[in-house]
């Protein structure tokens, strides 16, 4: 959530931090989460047009509209549970409750968290004390990272699914390792963890196409293009230019994704390995279809469904044969 237009290390901090509710334990939970809930829903009330009818604008309304998805985890070593705002363009917003949670970051740039707690516990003080963290450690350095747009993490093996996704999903959007001497270790870390949580091609899949959906805008109908389908509704009532645009940003962090398992990947039988890269590129493969099929003018009502792509070598586009 933006709170800043300023590119002051603490205005960055500001755009990426979560904040924290340390209050799970308390009899007064459920009201707590009412009001915060209640508090983001009337806030999206207040910005809808003004031909909007608002009365019939009630939170369960706002949540079947909103709310992309809820989650609760509770284990012995997790106890926590957040909401996220339905996105169109990969701007996540998500709100999220802790009791407990094990591993709190990925990355230094998104370690960041605001604790509200004394604002909680006494609501009448007028100047309560807040504090912002950052989990990673050293919150200089940390804010040093967020300005300079450089990545680097802590154990990566205990992060669920590695922070792989997230890494190249970072590297996609022009960030760059901090310590590039130990890019390949990192990576190998990754890969292996992102494995042992998702051990199969299908889980594998289903993981990745819901992180493309939640990071790079929602076109999840574009997972089904074939020779014989169309584009989403969705996806065709947005300009040509945008959709060009998200696409190209799928493509090239799937393009990534490739690469970094292709390299680093230590820990799959060679067939494994085989299964997981053909199902990225096929993706990929689909994503260019939908670039593609963009940028091509209907003729007497007829898109273009088919196009063969070629693939040079030692790059990462897909060329289209014409």
């Amino acid at each position: 959530m933006r709170t800043s237009t300023s590119s002051s290390p603490w205005s960055l901090a500001m755009q990426t931090a979560s904040i924290r509710f340390d209050l799970l334990g308390a009899p007064y939970l459920k009201q707590i989460i009412r009001q915060v809930r209640d508090a983001v829903f009337d806030t999206i009330v207040e910005m809808l047009p003004d031909a909007t009818n608002k009365t019939k604008m009630n939170a369960d309304t706002l949540k079947d509209i909103y709310i992309r998805k809820m989650v609760k985890v509770s284990s012995n070593d997790d106890r926590w549970s957040l909401f996220a705002l339905n996105n169109e363009f990969g701007r996540c917003i998500e709100l999220k409750f802790v009791d407990k949670m094990k591993r709190q970051f990925e990355f230094s740039v998104d370690s960041f968290q605001i604790r509200i707690d004394p604002i909680l516990e006494n609501p009448s003080a007028q100047r309560p004390t807040v504090v912002i963290e950052s989990m990673y450690g050293d919150i200089h350095m940390a804010l040093s990272h967020l300005k300079e747009r450089l990545i680097d993490t802590r154990k990566p093996e205990e992060i669920r699914g590695g922070g792989l996704l997230k890494y190249c999903h970072l590297l996609t959007r022009g960030y760059k390792a901090a310590r590039p001497d130990k890019c390949r270790q990192l990576e190998r870390y990754m890969c292996s963890r992102f494995f042992i949580d998702f051990s199969d091609v299908a889980t594998q899949e289903q993981k990745l196409k819901n992180y493309l959906d939640n990071h790079f805008g929602s076109n999840s109908d574009q997972w089904s293009l074939s020779g014989d389908e169309t584009d989403s509704e969705a996806s065709t009532s947005q300009a040509p230019s945008s959709i060009m645009a998200q696409n190209q940003l799928r493509y090239d962090f799937l393009m990534l994704l490739y690469r970094v398992i292709s390299e680093s990947t230590v820990c799959l039988m060679s067939h494994d390995r085989k299964m997981t890269l053909q199902m990225v590129d096929r993706l990929a493969f689909q994503v260019s279809m939908s670039m593609y099929s963009c940028q091509q003018p209907a003729v007497a009502g007829h898109i273009p469904r088919t196009t063969l792509f070629y693939l040079q070598p030692n790059t990462s586009r897909w060329i289209p044969v014409v």
